[in-house]
């Protein structure tokens, strides 16, 4: 039996009465496809195969005379809808009775449900195949990079003193390279912590600026990195400044006279 009978024999048997019973009141199958609310040759072609089948069986309504009838002989009256001249029909549906009535155990419940549950997995599995035709995906709800890094540097941001020391560090950074300093997450957290434990503020300050611009070695680019060589950089004295540029020098003398860029 075709997928279109099946599918159209569970609609069926959501409409007909508690004896398994529908009155049509006329013999055209377009008045069952109304019914069941399909295409008129789909419901034809399924009719055809339930009444080939015995699954249904196309009556009369009872008279006084045929209330002896037995499901036997109803299901040899008709072979389709049109079968007899009188246009009143009633279409029943064989064993729906006995279907009803009829009980199952918790654990035949149970075990057909699983079956069921099995088969339609297999079924899925099976047929889930790549589309190569299908157009990649473009998810517009992604979120931009540059703000994820950058909600991801502020939670990794250290907390506290650390804080404070942390920004003052990018900024002499900034100051004396020109470039943003990048930080390096919870491995520059802990250097941090390491370097509160030797040093104030200006102490820890003064030291990243000279190793900055020392050239010898050990070589420093980062706050892990001071952290580790702070023996070598943890010295008194000035902090020599980086040398200004002629255009910087003409810039402060040209906010100095007076003179609009």
């Amino acid at each position: 039996m075709g997928w279109e009978a099946r599918g159209l024999f569970v609609l069926l048997l959501r409409i007909v009465d508690r004896a398994g019973v529908l009155s049509l009141p006329s013999s055209d199958p377009k008045v069952l496809a109304a019914m069941l609310r399909a295409p008129p040759r789909v419901v034809r072609a399924a009719l055809k195969t339930w009444l080939d089948l015995g699954m249904v069986a196309v009556d009369h309504p009872p008279t006084s005379d045929d209330l002896r009838s037995t499901s036997d002989d109803l299901r040899s009256t008709s072979d389709d809808l049109r079968s007899t001249s009188d246009d009143h029909r009633r279409l029943i549906v064989i064993n729906f009775l006995k279907a009803q009535e009829s009980r199952t155990s918790d654990k035949e419940r149970q075990r057909k449900s699983r079956e069921l549950a099995r088969s339609l997995s297999r079924s899925v599995t099976r047929r889930h195949t790549a589309s190569r035709s299908v157009t990649p995906r473009v998810d517009e709800s992604r979120v931009d990079e540059s703000r994820v890094d950058e909600s991801r540097r502020e939670e990794e941001a250290p907390p506290d003193g650390r804080r404070s020391l942390s920004d003052r560090l990018c900024k002499s950074f900034l100051d004396l390279t020109g470039s943003k300093y990048g930080f390096a997450g919870a491995k520059d957290g802990q250097a941090l912590k390491r370097l509160l434990a030797l040093g104030g503020h200006d102490e820890i300050d003064a030291a990243w600026r000279r190793a900055l611009q020392s050239k010898s070695f050990p070589t420093v680019r980062t706050i892990a990195e001071l952290s580790s060589a702070w023996n070598h950089y943890a010295i008194d004295g000035p902090v020599r400044p980086r040398p200004k540029s002629v255009e910087e020098q003409e810039a402060e003398y040209r906010k100095i006279m007076g003179i609009p860029t």
